[in-house]
């Protein structure tokens, strides 16, 4: 299966993967410094053990680097994948600039 195009649903707070009728996606929420709180991560069932859920957070992190934006992982998913791409873990907001968002 292609990759599909990264799509950012600023209306909806979400980075998107839309494929056929099925959407995966990433929920946030931005604090009043403009860090990214990566809340959520849904990946329909139909989708899964594709590698979707990685590949969706692989994108959404380089559009971030590429934006010079900074992050909170609050969701699991995401926390576990830069656990283990540690390449992404300068994205990580610092402590003080982390308030707002869950």
């Amino acid at each position: 299966m292609k990759t599909p195009s990264l799509l950012h649903n600023a209306a909806a707070h979400r980075f998107e993967y839309r494929i056929g009728e099925h959407t995966a996606y990433i929920a946030y929420e931005v604090s009043p410094q403009g860090v990214l709180h990566l809340t959520h991560t849904e990946v329909p069932a139909a989708l899964g053990g594709l590698g979707i859920g990685s590949a969706l957070v692989r994108d959404v992190l380089q559009y971030i680097e590429q934006e010079h934006l900074t992050i909170v992982p609050t969701c699991p998913f995401i926390r576990n994948y830069i656990q283990h791409h540690t390449e992404w873990a300068s994205l990580i907001a610092p402590e003080g600039q982390r308030s707002g968002g869950s």
